[in-house]
């Protein structure tokens, strides 16, 4: 099944700019302000699934390059 980038690319479209400092209370903070409530902002719902994206493009990425290297091996001479 090939990963759906579509919801991953409209979140990270939906965040600003970084980088994020995690403060007590769960709020994060860019470099002079408060950006998000994670339960509340489009940054605090790509926090939230940052964990299961990652998970998600490493095992493609993964399935990617098994791809390649099976087709590498396909094209390669027979040394017999």
């Amino acid at each position: 099944m090939m990963l759906d980038l579509g919801p991953i690319e409209e979140r990270l479209a939906g965040i600003t700019d970084r980088p994020w400092t995690p403060h007590d209370g769960g709020t994060v903070w860019g470099e002079d302000e408060w950006v998000a409530d994670p339960a509340t902002s489009a940054i605090g719902t790509f926090i939230a699934h940052a964990p299961e994206d990652i998970a998600a493009l490493i095992a493609e990425v993964k399935k990617l390059r098994e791809s390649i290297m099976r087709g590498l091996r396909c094209t390669q001479p027979n040394n017999t």
